[in-house]
């Protein structure tokens, strides 16, 4: 009877009888009633406890087996959870770049995207709609300071060489 209890205890010791509770549960009511029958009942306390025994033989194998199975059930779950995030954050990072109206700031603004990008996917799943919006807008936002930046020193060139084309014009 020790021994079987000592099994029991290891298992969940080992933290492993979880997925085999129920299997314990019974085993450890068997015992109690192995132990009432000593005294009064040996031989039926013997059998009892053979029974146990041969319950007992394969409960280790099966409880990391289940243990393994759930852990495995858990990663590969964890795995998808993480997977459908990253590819929820992905078209989120695609609708918002498609309704990017202004392509000359879009264009500008391709390093600071990437770096971007780079940043959330490191982060993983961990990484939030919020912060890929404020990235946005912060990258928008300079983008766009850059390509009005650069649209003025345009037309003031376009301005310059038509003056000039114009002063040439009338030489």
């Amino acid at each position: 009877l020790q021994r079987h209890e000592a099994l029991l205890d290891d298992l969940q010791t080992q933290g492993i009888d979880g997925g085999v509770a129920a299997e314990v549960r019974q085993v450890r009511r068997d015992l109690e009633r192995t132990r009432a029958l000593l005294h009064g009942n040996p031989v039926a306390a013997r059998t009892l406890s053979m029974e146990i025994g041969s319950r007992l033989q394969g409960l280790p194998a099966q409880a990391r087996a289940t243990f393994r199975a759930a852990r495995e059930a858990e990663l590969q779950a964890r795995a998808q959870a993480e997977q459908a995030a990253l590819q929820g954050l992905e078209a989120a990072w695609r609708e918002r770049l498609a309704a990017w109206e202004d392509p000359l700031a879009r264009e500008l603004a391709a390093p600071a995207l990437a770096r971007l990008r780079r940043e959330l996917l490191q982060r993983g799943a961990a990484a939030t709609l919020a912060e890929l919006d404020s990235g946005l807008a912060r990258v928008r936002v300079e983008a766009g300071a850059r390509a009005e930046a650069v649209r003025q020193e345009a037309a003031r060139e376009a301005e310059a060489a038509a003056a000039q084309a114009l002063r040439e014009q009338l030489k």
